[in-house]
C-alpha cells in the first residue's frame, strides 16, 4: 500500500511539474507571439468570395512584377467581367434542344444585367472555342439573349457536348485566367 501511495504521489508531482511548465511555456510563448498559437498566426489562403479572390490574385501578381505599368491596369474592367460570369452562371435561363444526331442548340436568355452578360460573353467565348475545337458554332442574337448552335461530325464529340451542356461549353479552354490577367492590364472586355 505504501508503494501505491508513493507511486501515486510521484505521478501527481510529475503531473503538476509538467502542467506548470506547459502553462508557463504557453504564457511565455503567447507573450512572444510564438508557440502553439503560431498556427493561428498563419493567414488563410482563401480570400473570400471567388470574384474577390480572383481580383486579389491578379493584384498580387501585378504588385509582384516590378515591370507592371500601372497606367494600363484596369481592375474595374476585370470586376465587370467577373460580374458577367456570375450573372451568366447563376441567372441565365438555358433551354437545350437536339436538332439532329450531331447538332445541339442552346437558347440562352435573361433580362437586364443577365442579358448584358449573355450578349457580352457567349459570342466571344464561342469565337474562342471555334479555334480550339473542330465544331461548327453559330451564335445568333435574340431579343432575350442568344441561340448557340453547335454541330460536330464525331459521335463521341456530340456525346461529350451533350454531357457538357451550355455551362460546360462555357468552360472549354484554359484561357480564363490569362483572359482575366489581360483584362486587368487594360486589354479590354
Amino acid at each position: 500500500m505504501n508503494h501505491r501511495i508513493i507511486l501515486l504521489g510521484t505521478i501527481f508531482s510529475l503531473s503538476i511539474v509538467f502542467i506548470t511548465k506547459t502553462i508557463g511555456q504557453s504564457h511565455s510563448e503567447h507573450a512572444n507571439g510564438v508557440g502553439h498559437h503560431q498556427a493561428d498566426t498563419e493567414l488563410p489562403s482563401e480570400t473570400g468570395q471567388s470574384a474577390f479572390a480572383a481580383i486579389a490574385e491578379i493584384v498580387a501578381k501585378l504588385e509582384g512584377d516590378s515591370n507592371t505599368d500601372w497606367t494600363t491596369v484596369n481592375i474595374d474592367s476585370l470586376r465587370t467581367h467577373l460580374v458577367d460570369m456570375n450573372e451568366l452562371t447563376l441567372n441565365a435561363s438555358v433551354t437545350t434542344q437536339e436538332l439532329d444526331a450531331r447538332t445541339i442548340q442552346f437558347r440562352v436568355e435573361g433580362t437586364a444585367r443577365t442579358l448584358s452578360a449573355i450578349n457580352s460573353m457567349v459570342p466571344r467565348h464561342a469565337h474562342m472555342v471555334r479555334n480550339l475545337k473542330d465544331w461548327d458554332i453559330v451564335v445568333n442574337s435574340q431579343p432575350q439573349g442568344v441561340t448557340l448552335t453547335v454541330s460536330t461530325s464525331s459521335t463521341d464529340e456530340f456525346v461529350k457536348l451533350k454531357a457538357l451542356g451550355f455551362f460546360g461549353f462555357m468552360t472549354i479552354g484554359a484561357h480564363h485566367q490569362l483572359h482575366h490577367f489581360q483584362m486587368a492590364m487594360g486589354a479590354g472586355h
